[in-house]
């Protein structure tokens, strides 16, 4: 069984109380769609952790071609994802 995250814990609780205000409903609301975009997330940075593997390629110099464009914006998109 997958476990669910706290902030889907936390919205079933909020809307699950007896006394609910549209707040409430409106926070749970929001901590669904905040789960939705961390899956999303995850499912990402696993792509690009998945990719090819071509840094050994780069040259070391600056570059300019397309090959090592896409490796430096693979390198840069995973370290904005994981130095968070």
């Amino acid at each position: 069984m997958i476990e669910k995250s706290e902030a889907l814990r936390l919205a079933d609780r909020l809307e699950s109380d007896f006394i609910r205000s549209q707040t409430m409903v409106d926070a749970a609301a929001e901590l669904r769609r905040l789960s939705a975009v961390e899956a999303q997330r995850d499912a990402l940075l696993a792509a690009l952790k998945a990719g090819p593997s071509i840094e050994y390629m780069l040259p070391t110099g600056p570059c300019a071609c397309s090959k090592c464009q896409f490796v430096r914006m693979r390198r840069a998109a995973i370290k904005m994802v994981e130095g968070e």
